[in-house]
């Protein structure tokens, strides 16, 4: 009987190894199999309208293991993230301009539907720095119509050809308020006889403002007044560069020419301005424009006539620069240098004037100015300006010889312009202002101006000997 015992136990304990394997298999399988198991995430990213949103990076965080999967949006603004294991997520979506989402998603084994998410736009944070600019007068005239404004923006909408602003800016005065010197152009305060700056420096252009005004020095319809730019607070940094090309490829030929003038026009410029630091700031502009054309000479001499296309360069060079500081939120320091050299050949040669007459001029100008804006509140201000102008100017050569002019004909011989003109001034003027109830202000101060000037002109020194028809001059 023992035996039968020993083989019967033994039976049932394999019985119950086999049950207990078959329990452990049934538990483990499922996730065994669920570890193997992979599913996809995908979706629409929108912004509050309901619009599509390309590019966004959307990301997936596993909470436990620290694993991340990304994709992009489409230009539909779909996206499908795939190969996820069933888990917890932290869904991240960042794009530019738009407030990150961030949300937790629990991802199964069953497929999930796609998502929808919209991001809403991200908060505009700006800093606004108001400055009071004292230069800046306000019109005391209600009703004054010829007065005219041009800013940055409308400037660059004017056809100016070769940065010509002065050109374009002479068609809003009046002829008859301009006097034999030309219009009176002041530049950020201080009086001057030109305008050879960038007009990437220039900020606004003011034309005929209160013609009968105590205010201003040349009352009158003939005054511009120019406000150039400078830096900023902000953290930016603005450029700009323009350029621009023309010739005479498809140049009509010139009636009194043989042959088709040369013209070459280049127009170089740009600007650049920001902050240095938190109470400082910066602006740089320069120009270049050179003008390689032809000037037409048509003459008749003692040999027959002379028609040649005599080449003619032109250069104008400028450079503006700015630095600003602010010692106080109520006081602001400006210094500024302007550089401008024009060198000019052959002119004067063309129509009766033969090549020899082309002679050779130029015009260097150096300028810096040191200024302060104070606020004194409540109702007084101060505006200090230092300027500093260093000049020359020139116009051809001594003659060696005496020209020869003939009526209708010719002239031949060197050119007699001889000009030298140097120049240095110092002008010193403060200006107060107090501004009263009802918009009333009382303006006063003070001007100093010392001009230093070295004239040479030695024009027609080789004489000129005139003959009035060809025949004559032949006899």
């Amino acid at each position: 009987m023992q035996p039968d015992f020993h083989h019967g136990l033994l039976a049932c304990m394999l019985r119950f190894q086999f049950v207990v394997i078959g329990l452990m298999g049934t538990l483990i399988s499922p996730l065994v199999v669920a570890g193997q198991v992979t599913v996809s995430l995908s979706g629409v990213v929108e912004d509050e309208t309901g619009a599509a949103l390309p590019g966004a990076t959307v990301s997936v965080v596993r909470q436990n293991i620290a694993d991340t999967q990304s994709a992009t949006s489409e230009q539909d603004g779909t996206f499908t993230i795939t190969n996820l294991s069933p888990a917890k997520y932290v869904l991240k979506i960042e794009l530019d301009g738009f407030e990150t989402y961030e949300q937790t998603v629990t991802i199964g084994p069953a497929q999930r539907k796609p998502l929808t998410v919209r991001l809403r736009l991200s908060r505009l944070h700006q800093d606004v720095t108001v400055e009071a600019d004292l230069l800046d007068e306000i019109s005391t005239s209600g009703g004054n119509a010829a007065t005219a404004k041009l800013d940055d923006d409308l400037m660059r909408e004017l056809p100016i050809a070769s940065d010509d602003v002065l050109s374009v800016i002479g068609k809003f005065l009046s002829p008859g308020g301009m006097g034999a010197e030309g219009p009176s152009i002041v530049v950020d305060g201080v009086p001057g006889g030109q305008l050879d700056l960038p007009s990437s420096a220039i900020g606004s252009v003011r034309v005929n403002r209160d013609p009968y005004s105590a205010a201003f020095q040349y009352p009158g319809n003939g005054r511009v007044e120019v406000r150039t730019k400078h830096g900023h607070r902000g953290r930016r940094i603005d450029g700009a560069f323009q350029t621009s090309e023309r010739n005479s490829v498809f140049a009509a030929r010139n009636a009194f020419a043989k042959s088709t003038q040369d013209l070459d026009r280049r127009l170089l410029q740009s600007n650049l301005g920001g902050a240095i630091g938190k109470q400082a700031a910066f602006y740089g502009a320069g120009r270049r424009l050179e003008n390689d054309e032809s000037a037409i000479v048509n003459a008749m001499t003692l040999t027959g006539p002379v028609v040649a296309n005599v080449p003619a360069f032109q250069r104008n060079d400028s450079l503006f620069s700015r630095l600003q500081w602010w010692p106080s939120a109520l006081d602001t320091l400006y210094a500024t240098y302007a550089f401008s050299d024009q060198p000019a050949r052959n002119r004067g040669a063309g129509g009766f004037n033969l090549p020899e007459q082309g002679f050779e001029a130029g015009a260097h100008k150096h300028k810096l100015t040191l200024s302060q804006n104070l606020l004194l509140p409540p109702s007084w201000s101060n505006s200090l300006v230092v300027s500093l102008t260093k000049q020359d100017e020139r116009s051809g050569n001594a003659a060696t010889a005496p020209a020869i002019i003939v009526k209708q004909a010719f002239a031949a011989g060197p050119s007699q312009s001889f000009t030298r003109d140097k120049r240095g001034s110092v002008d010193l003027q403060n200006t107060v202002h107090y501004y009263g109830f009802s918009g009333h202000r009382l303006l006063f101060g003070g001007r100093f101006h010392a001009n230093q000037v070295d004239a040479v002109d030695g024009s027609n020194f080789g004489g000129t000997f005139e003959f009035a028809s060809l025949s004559e001059f032949a006899a």
